[in-house]
């Protein structure tokens, strides 16, 4: 019986399943950099604004994360250029009933499923690696534009590399709060730019920042 399940275990991984491997272990204790009220943290510490970085943005990873007790339980994460099938909605994963699901700390249901979009990030001044995560809006919105220009460029066969960014924000509007900070990851040269001065990033139909609440 041992045998068999030592078996199983061995067998030889799949491509994407060594992608993952390789990720999960090279990312286990890579710094979290992330955005919360309108700053940029590392654990408890406060990131500048203007701080450079390299992005990236062909590690984009999106999808969803389920917590129980504070700890990951399940991850549908994955890597958004393998184009693999990962749930777009909440309705599709389970975990519906709100009646079953965990009080927060405003003693309300707390939904065990989290989306996230992550991004590998390269501090420019010390070299150190990063992972940018996310769980807004308003960061999907910002890895999204990144991302999607990233992607325009190898399409039109501009060997322009990886994007550098500076940290920073831009209000975004909401119907229910007015105008709120989300952070904007702002293009600011490319890897293989001579000049590497700032660049436009606007794409030809303005993005509508607005979310319903």
């Amino acid at each position: 019986m041992n045998d068999q399940n030592d078996k199983k275990t061995n067998l030889p991984a799949t491509p994407d399943q060594e992608a993952d491997n390789i990720y999960k272990a090279a990312n286990a204790r890579v710094p979290i950099l992330k955005f919360r009220k309108g700053k940029y943290f590392i654990g408890d510490d406060e990131v500048p604004l203007g701080r450079k970085f390299l992005a990236y943005a062909g590690d984009w990873r999106r999808g969803w994360r389920k917590w129980k007790d504070d700890q990951v339980v399940e991850d549908r994460i994955v890597r958004v250029a393998d184009n693999r099938r990962e749930p777009a909605e909440r309705d599709e994963l389970d975990d519906q009933d709100k009646d079953l699901w965990e009080k927060g700390l405003d003693g309300k249901p707390k939904d065990p499923w989290s989306p996230e979009n992550q991004l590998p990030v390269e501090d420019i001044e010390t070299g150190e690696r990063l992972l940018f995560v996310t769980t807004s809006l308003g960061g999907k919105i910002a890895v999204e534009k990144l991302c999607g220009r990233y992607a325009a460029n190898i399409k039109k066969g501009l060997e322009k590399g990886l994007p550098i960014i500076e940290l920073a924000t831009t209000d975004m509007p909401t119907k229910a709060f007015g105008l709120v900070p989300r952070p904007d990851l702002v293009i600011v040269g490319w890897e293989n730019d001579d000049g590497g001065g700032p660049i436009d990033v606007t794409p030809p139909n303005k993005m509508n920042d607005e979310i319903p609440f």
